[in-house]
């Protein structure tokens, strides 16, 4: 069926916390926590995430925008998130005539 076709095409993404809006301050505490509080902020986490496909993980890890925060949540730099595009593999949004 075409939800089950559309299951599969979803297991291969990826996901991506991105720290926009108060994200920044989930991630930061985070960082803090025990591990008893690390579990009920991760599922928070899944708010501020994003799916991403294998080819956009390895661009965005060539262009040094994902880090790893404790071998288990792989973050976004925030300059590679607009909050109208999305993820953007470009920084320099003006030249491309999109403003922050």
């Amino acid at each position: 069926t075409a939800g089950e076709q559309f299951a599969v095409i979803d297991q291969r993404t990826i996901s991506v916390f991105v720290p926009y809006a108060d994200a920044a301050g989930l991630l930061e505490k985070y960082r803090h926590a025990d591990i008893k509080k690390k579990n009920t902020l991760l599922r928070q986490f899944g708010r501020y995430s994003v799916s991403l496909y294998p080819y956009q993980i390895k661009k965005l890890e060539e262009l040094r925008a994902l880090a790893l925060i404790d071998n288990e949540i792989l973050t976004l730099d925030a300059r590679y998130y607009h909050d109208k595009l999305g993820v953007v593999f470009d920084t320099n949004l003006e030249l491309l005539g999109v403003w922050r």
